[in-house]
């Protein structure tokens, strides 16, 4: 291997590393996980996850879901109860011949009640309290996951396409869209598994609304 060739590699390496460096950070609450299983096992469960929450983790295993219809969900309060999360997931086999497993997945993390003072303090200089409001910042995500048995005994292939929604009150919002790739193997001593997360980038698109007041504050 030639200096010129390695030097194009490394950048190639390099350029992906950023970016899903960068993809990681804008979507950060896509980062905080599904399931008391796998908090409890450290969030390692890329090879062994074998019920719905396979959607997230690896959507190779939904292959491995034995039961014909699953259904998941978790309410999580973090950060002394200022931030909240939540998530649902419906599982259903699809296509038995393969272990084919779909899953519909809806994810929401949020800040809740933000006062809005920008108009507490009236024309006149008066304070009144009642002009407060309240916005909340969430995002969203809604996610399609399909998983099944490969050719090849012991492997299994899933992939998900996800679309995001974010919002900061009815100041800005966005959406965003993104795909994961996952693989597994499995014999009866060992497990591994691999996911390949946001292969596309998962871009967000925002759209902001201010007035002038709120672009002054």
């Amino acid at each position: 291997m030639n200096k010129r060739f390695k030097f194009l590699v490394y950048a190639i390496l390099f350029t992906i590393a950023q970016i899903g460096s960068a993809q990681k950070y804008i979507n950060e609450f896509l980062s905080t996980g599904l399931g008391a299983r796998s908090f409890g096992m450290s969030k390692s469960v890329v090879a062994s996850d074998d019920y719905v929450t396979a959607a997230y983790w690896n959507p190779a295993g939904l292959a491995n879901v034995e039961a014909p219809f699953q259904v998941s969900a978790m309410h999580a309060s973090l950060f002394g109860n200022i931030y909240k999360f939540d998530f649902i997931t419906l599982g259903k086999t699809v296509n038995p011949s393969k272990n084919g497993f779909g899953a519909l997945t809806i994810m929401r993390g949020a800040i809740d009640d933000i006062p809005n003072t920008l108009e507490l303090i009236g024309p006149d200089g008066s304070i009144d309290y009642n002009r407060i409001t309240y916005f909340s910042n969430a995002d969203y995500c809604g996610m399609i996951s399909y998983g099944q048995n490969l050719k090849k005994i012991g492997w299994t292939a899933g992939g998900s396409l996800k679309i995001i929604r974010r919002t900061f009150g009815k100041f800005a919002s966005s959406w965003g869209f993104g795909a994961d790739l996952g693989l597994r193997y499995r014999n009866e001593n060992w497990l591994a598994g691999a996911t390949f997360r946001d292969i596309t980038t998962t871009y967000n698109t925002w759209k902001y609304s201010f007035t002038e007041e709120e672009k002054m504050s």
